[in-house]
C-alpha cells in the first residue's frame, strides 16, 4: 500500500530549518511557534523567513561534506538554481529537501558505526 507524503507547511519546514540550525522552537500565546535569531531577531515560523536568514541556512548547508559527497551533482546544481533564482517560497522548500537528506545520511551513518 503506497502511503501519499503530505506537503509540509511553511511553519513545519520554517521549524526543520531552525532546528538545523541550533535554534530553539517556542510557542506564544496564540499557538504560533517561532525561533530566536542570535542576533536577536524573531523568526515566525508560519511565515517565510527572510531572504537574510535563508542565505546563512544555505551557507550551512553548503559546508555538509554529506551533501558533497552524496548528492548527485546534477541535483545539487539544481537546489544551487533554486537558491539563486527562486522565490522565497522554493528556496525554503530546497533547503528544508537538503536539510532532510543530510539527516537521513547522518542517521545511516550513525547505524553502521553502531555496528561496529
Amino acid at each position: 500500500m503506497k502511503q501519499n507524503k503530505e506537503t509540509p507547511t511553511i511553519a513545519e519546514m520554517s521549524e526543520v530549518v531552525a532546528k538545523y540550525m541550533g535554534l530553539e522552537i517556542s510557542k506564544n500565546m496564540y499557538g504560533d511557534t517561532y525561533s530566536e535569531l542570535h542576533n536577536g531577531d524573531t523568526i515566525f515560523h508560519r511565515h517565510i523567513p527572510s531572504c537574510y536568514w535563508l542565505h546563512e541556512v544555505w551557507e550551512k548547508v553548503r559546508e555538509e561534506e554529506e551533501i558533497e559527497k552524496s548528492l548527485p551533482t546534477h541535483l545539487f546544481t539544481i537546489i544551487t538554481a533554486r537558491f539563486l533564482y527562486g522565490t522565497p517560497f522554493e528556496i525554503l522548500t530546497a533547503l528544508y529537501n537538503c536539510i532532510i537528506f543530510i539527516n537521513q545520511l547522518k542517521q545511516q551513518a550513525n547505524g553502521k558505526h553502531s555496528n561496529i
